[in-house]
């Protein structure tokens, strides 16, 4: 093991002890009266696989200039403007890019809201966060497609993740499918580069 490993990985748990004790925080403060909806970025709030085929001078630029899936953002402001209703994104991001993403959300959202934002190592470790947020609502929606290895032409899934999540009581999973009925196809790209 390299150097840089030894100081990786216990920056990497520790960043996702943070993440998970800030997300427990906004979840325990939410009024659970009503529904929490859990957005996705990469391949559900975005279209990112073409951008990773492309050379960018940086990952933070790479992630401003995002194409955003407009269907999926039109879902995603319709539950916004619900008055009772809640939002968190989870995604599976390096903590590197977190500030880059907020701007890109805010971006793309154009609306004026308070964004909670959290990122998790791994798409397994988004069961935890799931699992918490489902002890304190009693309707938990979670809108990602659980894919990956778009820009190999052969998307694949996180078969493990997906049946962990299908089997928490009281969440209620809108996968792949749900955002294929969405028209994946319909984005534009955001130009802040």
């Amino acid at each position: 093991m390299n150097v840089f490993n030894l100081i990786k990985y216990p920056l990497t748990a520790f960043l996702q002890r943070q993440e998970f004790n800030s997300f427990v925080k906004t979840i325990d403060s939410f009024k659970n009266d009503s529904t929490l909806f859990v957005f996705d970025i990469d391949n559900t709030l975005t279209c990112t696989w073409p951008s990773l085929l492309i050379k960018y001078p940086s990952e933070e630029q790479r992630v401003l200039s995002l194409a955003v899936n407009l269907n999926s953002l039109a879902y995603l402001k319709s539950k916004l403007v619900l008055g009772n209703a809640k939002v968190v994104f989870l995604s599976h991001r390096s903590f590197k890019i977190k500030q880059s993403t907020i701007e890109w959300l805010n971006s793309v959202i154009g609306m004026k809201t308070e964004l909670n934002v959290y990122f998790a190592s791994s798409p397994a470790v988004k069961i935890k966060f799931l699992e918490h947020a489902c002890r304190n609502f009693s309707n938990v929606e979670l809108i990602d497609d659980l894919s990956f290895n778009h820009e190999r032409g052969n998307r694949l899934f996180y078969s493990s993740v997906i049946k962990s999540v299908k089997s928490i009581s009281n969440l209620k999973y809108n996968g792949v499918e749900f955002l294929d009925s969405l028209d994946s196809c319909n984005y534009y790209f955001n130009e802040i580069i």
